[in-house]
């Protein structure tokens, strides 16, 4: 899927693209950073690429520049990843040479992207089932693979609202899985479901999706009109069934809930990533002993599927199986290595008395250059009973709208802070 050298008329391409975006527009301190470290790098002046040259030549700190007592390299690289992390989540999802600049150095790294066949491209509904597939992995490399093939094929029929829709619902996975910041996912999911909904005003998938994200709400009824009158309209889906199912439990309408989850497991026997909700829904049903059980069932199909080893993780910890809890946990993390895995291993090892560990991968989730949801630290503090901490983070949380808070209401996680935290249901 990547090359390594490519050509460098493609990065000086690659760097126009991403200096003339909107992204970068109104960070002019930032462009001359990138525009810097790539030219020096195509002109084979690495050496040259240092923090006291990024000092000097960018920031124009002058010759007596000393990097030890002026941070300014180190903060503006750490601003430029971030920046770069999020033109690539949305402006150049589609860019076939991709430009980063790893943590802990200044030297940019190049990526060439395979180009989609031509053939793919040539059939949106092929693409559309491929993308689905992609989806229902639950991975953040195949939620990534889906936006991209999903965006070239935009490209070419910016007028199929099915294409639309597909990347709605790959944008609202990648949200619920926290490989995208729900500031940044939401208004793209916005888009696209609107767009969906010009082109197809009947479109009762695109409508479940405009439906969802008013799941934030306190008061879950506009969510859940908006899925039900989506469900008359939609033909049978599976996906649609599952947010239904999902907006449900936001409401804790736990039977509707538990009904829309078979709905997704019968109409789509053979996806794992149903069971394993349909498992989750169970536990939320008061029903943890079956929950396990369908989720061991899942990892005997597949012992490294992510999600099911994450929810297995968190529902035993909480019924005390706190070595296969962390097992579980553990694993998921492993195949993975997101900032959702880690927060779900760090509570899982607090509750299991691991304390040492739990507070190491907690100060690596406050240090990680990623997305990380307030959520997760707050979560991780409460395991360790710093509820002080722990109330301060959900409140930050709840202001900024973190996505999992929509499902506050019946999460396990947030009961020693009930009453202790204003806006928390």
């Amino acid at each position: 899927m990547e090359a390594a050298h490519p050509p460098t008329g493609a990065v000086e391409a690659a760097l126009e693209r991403v200096l003339s975006s909107a992204t970068f527009g109104s960070s002019p301190g930032l462009r001359r950073f990138l525009e810097f470290v790539v030219r020096q790098s195509i002109a084979g002046e690495d050496d040259g690429i240092k923090e006291y040259t990024i000092g000097v030549e960018v920031f124009g700190r002058g010759p007596r520049f000393n990097p030890r007592c002026d941070s300014i390299a180190r903060v503006e690289a750490y601003k430029l990843r971030e920046k770069l992390l999020e033109y690539y989540r949305t402006e150049g999802s589609t860019d076939p040479v991709t430009i980063g600049i790893p943590k802990g150095r200044y030297r940019p790294l190049f990526q060439a992207h395979e180009a989609l066949p031509g053939a793919l491209l040539d059939d949106p509904q092929s693409l559309c089932g491929q993308a689905e597939s992609l989806i229902l992995q639950s991975s953040p490399a195949s939620l990534s693979r889906a936006r991209h093939i999903l965006n070239c094929a935009i490209e070419r029929w910016p007028n199929n609202a099915e294409l639309h829709i597909m990347i709605a619902s790959a944008t609202l996975a990648s949200v619920e899985m926290e490989s995208i910041a729900p500031h940044e996912g939401l208004p793209l999911l916005q888009r696209a479901a609107d767009r969906a909904i010009c082109l197809d005003p009947r479109s009762g998938q695109a409508q479940c999706y405009v439906a969802v994200a008013r799941v934030l709400e306190p008061d879950k009824d506009t969510a859940i009109k908006g899925v039900n009158r989506a469900l008359q309209v939609a033909p049978p889906s599976a996906v649609a069934h599952y947010w239904a199912a999902s907006v449900y439990a936001a409401d804790l309408r736990l039977a509707d809930m538990l009904i829309h989850m078979q709905l997704a497991v019968r109409l789509q026997p053979t996806a794992l990533f149903f069971h394993t909700w349909r498992a989750v829904s169970l536990f939320w049903a008061g029903q943890p002993a079956v929950a396990i059980r369908y989720l061991r069932d899942v990892l005997i199909v597949q012992p490294n599927d992510a999600l099911a080893n994450h929810w297995l993780g968190q529902i035993c910890a909480y019924t005390g199986r706190h070595d296969e809890a962390c097992d579980a946990a553990a694993r998921a993390y492993a195949v993975t290595g997101t900032t959702q895995a880690a927060g779900g291993l760090a509570c899982v090892e607090a509750m299991a008395g691991r304390v040492e560990s739990a507070e190491a991968r907690l100060e690596a989730l406050g240090a990680d250059h990623r997305f990380v949801a307030d959520s997760q630290i707050a979560s991780v503090h409460v395991a360790l009973g710093n509820l002080v901490a722990a109330g301060s983070v959900l409140t930050r949380a709840l202001a900024a709208g973190d996505w999992h808070l929509g499902w506050a209401r019946g999460d396990q996680r947030w009961a020693p802070l009930r009453g202790k935290v204003k806006g928390l249901t």
